[in-house]
């Protein structure tokens, strides 16, 4: 073969081989370039999810201290409540023990008197020139005038002696009843007025009611009260016709039984 003919492979060879390192050249700087834009878009994705985590770690420690911060004011609010209902329960125990203090104070000592006080005022039921129960002058004249039972009045002419002589002692009675009311020893005038009573004088009949009312050295029981005051009333006692009128129109249950017990009454009177 001719020289021309030997250098032509060569040079093609040559070509190649300059062709292949360019190409390779050029793949790895295709492969550079990736890993450098591979490596970047890495860092930013990292860089991102490093910016959203550390937002969230923030915006998780923002609510927690918010949390924090609303748990303390409700425990706050609790305490606060607690002393509310704690003040709250210690006034209503006062207002109870004042309220229970109050009734007791009623109960034991003003027993109803408000009540039926006004009821025995002379002044509504009867006239301002008639005699009330309520206030009897001391004199001899009252001594013989002073009313009694049916009964006593009844006595044949032959027993006017012992009849004077009860009648002057039971208004002794009476009257001494009057003093002690007077010098608010109510016990021993409710004695007295009952002795009185049972022993026919009107006015202590109608004074025994008046006390079984309000209380007054009894304890206090309307229907008996009422059944004095009726059997005064049956004797012509004035003031007690006016109280008996009142409750019938007024209290008919309560009238209606001492009405019965009034049939009943005596020195030892129950219910």
């Amino acid at each position: 073969m001719s020289d021309g003919n030997l250098k032509a492979p060569s040079q093609v060879f040559k070509w190649f081989e300059k062709m292949k390192e360019n190409y390779d050249k050029n793949i790895l700087a295709i492969l550079q370039r990736f890993e450098q834009s591979n490596s970047q878009q890495q860092s930013r994705i990292d860089e991102t999810h490093r910016s959203h985590i550390n937002i969230m770690r923030e915006n998780h420690l923002n609510q927690n201290a918010q949390f924090t911060k609303q748990i303390e004011q409700q425990k706050q609010e609790i305490d606060y409540f607690k002393q509310q209902i704690a003040q709250q329960q210690q006034t209503i125990s006062q207002l109870n023990n004042r309220y229970d203090a109050v009734i007791v104070e009623l109960i034991t000592h003003k027993k109803s008197t408000t009540q039926f006080k006004d009821i025995f005022d002379d002044s509504c039921f009867i006239d301002t020139d008639s005699t009330s129960f309520d206030s009897i002058p001391i004199n001899d004249s009252l001594v013989k005038q002073s009313p009694v039972s049916s009964k006593a009045n009844n006595v044949s002419s032959k027993n006017n002696d012992v009849e004077i002589g009860v009648e002057k002692e039971t208004n002794e009675i009476y009257f001494l009843a009057l003093e002690m009311r007077n010098s608010n020893n109510n016990e021993q005038a409710f004695i007295h007025f009952k002795k009185a009573a049972n022993l026919g004088h009107v006015l202590a009949m109608g004074a025994l009611g008046r006390a079984y009312f309000l209380a007054e050295g009894i304890e206090e029981n309307h229907a008996i009260g009422l059944s004095w005051l009726i059997n005064a009333a049956n004797l012509a006692l004035p003031q007690a016709i006016k109280r008996v009128e009142y409750f019938k129109t007024n209290e008919p249950a309560l009238y209606q039984t001492a009405l019965k017990l009034s049939k009943k009454v005596t020195s030892d009177v129950t219910i």
